[in-house]
């Protein structure tokens, strides 16, 4: 996990294929591993060890997730949408899982109930910028102007987090790529949690 946050992920992969020798049934190195491949875009080598990971873990939310957004970065819709609904089972208070599901229901023609799991990302985490962002814009094709004007301005309003700093900018980047990527462990939310209080940002903190 070190290596990849240094960016070194050849070398993380390498190190994870190691430790599945030894423990063949160690289902966090699969998930990890299926995680650096989708980043680098081999999408075909991150299925693998995905699908390792849910044939040991299938009650796991976090491998759930990611086999869905594996399956909405190779552009299976319906497949991603059923992942993604079977890690919600398993996890329901996930922002992250709803916002990816509604990329996939949005992407498979189902704006509306698109827009239903945009409203509970947003409801479960105030300061899901991105996700008010995507909610203003499906709410306003609908013709739902108060929704959509309602979504724009906490969109807009998370905007200024941090003035003209860039720095702040990019550091609330980084917590929520953070969040989004270990979207099941407290750690990450706790620090951007963190942060919308020391930006002043209470309801979001």
């Amino acid at each position: 996990v070190l290596l990849d946050r240094e960016g070194i992920l050849a070398q993380a992969i390498e190190a994870l294929q190691k430790a599945v020798r030894f423990q063949p049934d160690y289902t966090p190195a699969y998930i990890n591993m299926g995680g650096m491949y989708a980043k680098l875009g081999q999408f075909a080598e991150a299925e693998k060890p995905l699908q390792r990971a849910v044939e040991l873990r299938p009650d796991h939310p976090g491998v759930r997730r990611r086999m869905g957004e594996l399956y909405l970065n190779t552009d299976r819709y319906e497949d991603a949408a059923r992942e993604l609904r079977q890690a919600l089972q398993l996890f329901p208070h996930n922002a992250t899982t709803n916002f990816l599901l509604a990329q996939a229901l949005e992407a498979s023609g189902h704006p509306e109930e698109a827009m239903a799991a945009l409203e509970q990302a947003t409801r479960l985490d105030r300061g899901f910028a991105e996700a008010h962002y995507r909610l203003a814009n499906l709410a306003r094709r609908a013709g739902q102007a108060a929704l959509s004007d309602s979504a724009l301005a906490r969109f807009q309003r998370l905007q200024k987090i941090g003035g003209s700093n860039p720095d702040v900018s990019k550091q609330m980047k980084k917590l929520r790529l953070a969040v989004m990527d270990t979207a099941e462990e407290p750690e990450s939310h706790y620090n951007l949690g963190v942060f919308f209080a020391q930006q002043g940002y209470v309801e979001e903190a």
